[in-house]
This record gives C-alpha cells, sequence and structure tokens, in this order.
C-alpha cells in the first residue's frame, strides 16, 4: 500500500513539474512575440490614423517589470481607452470606458492567447474596440 501511495505521489508531482514547465513555455512565448505584436498594433493605428487624416488613436506603452503592456487613446471619443498588457501565457486585454456609470467603472477584460500570427493577434485584439469608434 505505501508502494501505490509513493507511486502516486510520484505521477503526481512529474504532472505539476510539466504543467508547470508548460505554462513556463508559454509565458516566454508570449513574451517573445510582443515585440512583433507590438509592431503590428501599432502599424494598424498608423494606417487607421493616415486614413482618418489625423492621428485620432495613440499608443503608450508601459511596464510593470516583467509584464510589457500598451494603452490606446481614441481622442475625440467617447469610448475612453485600451489596455493590451502581456499577462502570463496569455495577453490581457481591457476595456476602460469614457463613460462614468456604475457598469462602465469595471470595464471589460479579456484574456487571448498567443497563437495567431502577430498580425492577426493584433487585428483581433483591436477589433471589437474600434469597430465601437
Amino acid at each position: 500500500m505505501g508502494r501505490r501511495r509513493r507511486e502516486n505521489d510520484d505521477r503526481a508531482a512529474a504532472l505539476t513539474e510539466a504543467l508547470a514547465v508548460a505554462e513556463r513555455d508559454r509565458r516566454a512565448v508570449c513574451q517573445q512575440r510582443w515585440p512583433g505584436i507590438l509592431a503590428a498594433i501599432t502599424h494598424l493605428l498608423a494606417v487607421y490614423n493616415d486614413t482618418a487624416g489625423a492621428e485620432l488613436l495613440t499608443a503608450s506603452e508601459h511596464s510593470d517589470g516583467e509584464n510589457p503592456a500598451v494603452t490606446i487613446a481614441s481622442h475625440g471619443s467617447a469610448h475612453g481607452t485600451l489596455t493590451i498588457a502581456v499577462d502570463g501565457d496569455a495577453l490581457l486585454v481591457h476595456t476602460h470606458s469614457g463613460s462614468r456609470t456604475a457598469a462602465a467603472l469595471h470595464g471589460i477584460a479579456r484574456r487571448i492567447d498567443c497563437s495567431r500570427s502577430d498580425a492577426s493577434t493584433a487585428a483581433y485584439l483591436l477589433q471589437g474596440w474600434m469597430d465601437q469608434l
């Protein structure tokens, strides 16, 4: 009975380690992909601004240590800002509404994996927010 318990414990420890390694690998991929995703976001904003004939959307980069982020602001729009940040093994997208209603103060957040191409990821991250502009 003790041997079976030890075997179960060993299998559980191996599974825990495999899951931790897989998460570290996904996090490393997200960190490595961030510069390309950020470049694709910047390109989409530049195309939008060029088409509009004015700098309506701006991006400001920031970081809280290991987690780089970008906040995109829409000037002259009531739709507030959009913040995209590396959050572990995914990207966290948080919408900050320009509205001060109780529901709007909570904002909307969603996690997106890094499985798409840089350009596709950028378009997916921005699409819902930009559709409202």
